[in-house]
């Protein structure tokens, strides 16, 4: 019974990604959101590859906008600084993000993670 929900869960997350997928950087986080929300739910190996090459697919469509926005926006005596910033500050993340996740991990299940995570983008 409940790998029957999982199942109908994951493929209405998934047909409701296809129809919003990449058309704004706001739409492309939502998709992100939701991937990772699936990537808890897929029953099969598969299924979460699949998912994953979304998710890496919706990241460009994400960042290319985000990243024109900063150039137009940002001086140019400053933009060297603001990407430095920028490019060490997402750098930095990746080091608090094992160190908090992973003793996590140990003790709720990486479904769960995924999910609380995907609800939180």
């Amino acid at each position: 019974m409940q790998t029957d929900w999982k199942k109908q869960t994951t493929f209405f997350l998934a047909s409701q990604t296809i129809s919003i997928f990449g058309t704004s950087s706001v739409q492309s986080n939502f998709t992100i959101g939701i991937l990772t929300v699936a990537l808890g739910l897929v029953p099969f190996f598969w299924v979460y590859l699949a998912f994953m090459l979304l998710c890496g697919v919706s990241f460009p469509v994400f960042n290319a906008p985000s990243t024109v926005i900063l150039q137009q926006r940002v001086e140019d005596d400053f933009r060297g600084r603001v990407f430095g910033l920028l490019g060490m500050l997402s750098g930095s993340m990746m080091p608090f993000g094992m160190l908090l996740f992973g003793p996590l991990a140990d003790v709720v299940k990486i479904e769960w993670l995924l999910m609380g995570t995907g609800f939180l983008i």
